[in-house]
């Protein structure tokens, strides 16, 4: 799955990310626990991890992950 993921990311999404964890989520280690679902017709990541992260991001009570990458690797725009 982890091949997959990487992918579906271009090297100019990589290279202007910023991540702490060192891409885990290409990786096959799966720091970055997600799960997409639909708000208003836009597709978002739930953030399921109760690790910190600069692209974690309070919306309605919950968690979203807006990192580049990870969208990416899950064909989020």
């Amino acid at each position: 799955m982890a091949l997959l993921r990487s992918m579906n990311v271009e090297p100019e999404i990589v290279n202007s990310t910023a991540c702490d964890k060192n891409y885990a989520c290409l990786s096959g280690k799966a720091m970055c626990h997600v799960e997409p679902f639909v708000d208003r017709e836009v597709q978002l990541l739930w953030c399921k991890d109760e690790s910190s992260c600069a692209h974690k991001k309070k919306y309605q009570g919950r968690f979203i992950c807006t990192c580049p990458v990870n969208m990416a690797s899950l064909n989020l725009s």
